[in-house]
């Protein structure tokens, strides 16, 4: 695994982890919000994910106190249909802010299966929420919690 970001924000992705012949390039957007996934998505982002079928858009929903509490992938096609068109020549988005649809978001990392270690961390990233099933993904919190 290498953290690209802290090289360089020009790759498109934070996270490279993979072998030599294969790859995934995890672009990660972090929340603490339950019930509403906000992601801010900037122009470079966009076309590398265009061109880099390895690309993925990985959103972490983090617990009360920073913890991990889930994990999910949105998906590629429904990002490439909701970010606006350039209008004119005379003007382009650069940013771009998505409210993600539970609908467009899938539990865990898309194909990372093969990068992981067998345990509950394995766990978390392929199913997507924590072993003992709360919170869900998007779910807003209970009354009183």
């Amino acid at each position: 695994m290498l953290h690209v970001s802290e090289i360089s924000d020009g790759f498109g992705y934070d996270i490279s982890v993979g072998r030599a012949d294969e790859s995934l390039h995890i672009e990660v957007k972090t929340t603490k919000r339950r019930g509403r996934l906000s992601v801010y998505l900037s122009r470079n982002e966009f076309e590398v994910m265009r061109a880099d079928p390895c690309w993925r858009l990985v959103a972490v929903l983090l617990g009360e106190t920073g913890q991990l509490a889930a994990v999910g992938t949105v998906d590629r096609n429904w990002i490439a249909q909701s970010v606006p068109t350039d209008s004119s020549a005379y003007g382009r988005w650069e940013s771009v802010r998505l409210d993600v649809p539970r609908s467009a978001v899938s539990p865990g990392i898309a194909d990372v299966q093969h990068w992981v270690r067998p345990g509950v961390t394995a766990y978390l990233l392929q199913v997507g929420f924590s072993c003992s099933g709360e919170p869900q993904w998007l779910n807003p919190p209970q009354a009183g919690g």
